[in-house]
């Protein structure tokens, strides 16, 4: 069943929720987030589809509790935001932590594979066949994102870089480096 609810419903339900009666609290809270998970599906899909993830149950998870917070800590008489508006932003920001989490492990995993002070990539690729495939699929990146990432995990030898450096480097915006940084990791892990 789709609930849609008013501004006056949102601030009832938030009402009783805050209110002494725990039974009735809990079907309260189960009104506000039944109609309200639309939401999350909704930005979950689009980060995922953004960040070229697979992970797209997992966001959802993320979502819900942070849906599930929001319907406890909302307080209507603080401001005239909607509860939507409200939850909103805390199911993205906990879906995009989620995702970002989620992404340096996988870049962490790439450090794992690749030490910086290994030696140059011709002489790695005669000793681990699994490394090579990595290096081959650097290779087949992006120029852009290729030499984010190599300058990143410092790949050719030397130590890896701060984002804020290559940005600098690159002369782009430092939201933008991140950006190409996770899409290389996306591919790679692919």
């Amino acid at each position: 069943m789709l609930y849609t609810l008013t501004a006056a419903d949102e601030r009832r339900l938030v009402r009783v929720i805050r209110g002494n009666d725990p039974v009735a609290a809990m079907a309260a809270r189960d009104q506000l987030v039944t109609a309200n998970l639309g939401l999350v599906h909704v930005i979950s899909d689009r980060l995922c589809n953004m960040w070229f993830m697979s992970e797209y149950d997992d966001a959802v998870s993320e979502g819900m509790l942070a849906l599930l917070h929001s319907a406890v800590c909302f307080d209507p008489d603080r401001s005239d935001v909607k509860f939507g508006s409200y939850a909103g932003v805390a199911i993205h920001r906990a879906i995009r932590r989620y995702l970002s989490r989620h992404h340096q492990l996988h870049c962490v995993e790439l450090d794992d594979v690749v030490d910086p002070d290994s030696p140059p990539p011709d002489a790695v690729h005669d000793c681990n066949e699994e490394l090579a495939e990595l290096l081959s699929r650097v290779e087949d990146l992006d120029p852009l994102r290729r030499r984010i990432l190599v300058a990143r995990l410092g790949l050719l030898g030397g130590k890896g870089r701060t984002m804020t450096a290559i940005a600098a480097e690159l002369e782009l915006p430092l939201a933008r480096v991140w950006y190409l940084y996770r899409l290389a990791c996306g591919q790679l892990s692919a």
